[in-house]
């Protein structure tokens, strides 16, 4: 088998390479992250009509916002909707969240 040679294999190594070292880099970045929460220790999300989400890099948008339906928007919007977690499955990040809506 011959070898690859040609005016672009030495961009592609070097290309390959950076790529390599971002994907090994990047998750240690956020490894030792003071603020970071894990999502199954996360115990209940309460979300509400009127107020926004808030995040460091974009911009906020509504916690609860209707898309659609058979129902249709008009006929009822709850105002607060909780989401309790009710486990993990010890492996990944499958956590179990039940909603609660008060009518």
């Amino acid at each position: 088998m011959a070898a690859a040679c040609g005016p672009g294999t030495d961009r592609r190594s070097l290309l390959l390479g950076l790529l390599l070292l971002l994907l090994i880099t990047s998750p240690t970045l956020g490894w030792n992250d003071a603020d970071r929460i894990l999502l199954r220790d996360i115990k209940a999300l309460t979300l509400h009509h009127d107020r926004y989400t808030t995040s460091r890099r974009l911009d906020p948008v509504p916690q609860l916002k209707c898309v659609g339906g058979t129902a249709g928007c008009d006929s009822y919007t709850p105002k607060v909707i909780q989401c309790q977690n009710k486990g993990w499955d010890g492996y990944d990040v499958q956590v179990i969240f039940i909603m609660l809506v008060t009518v």
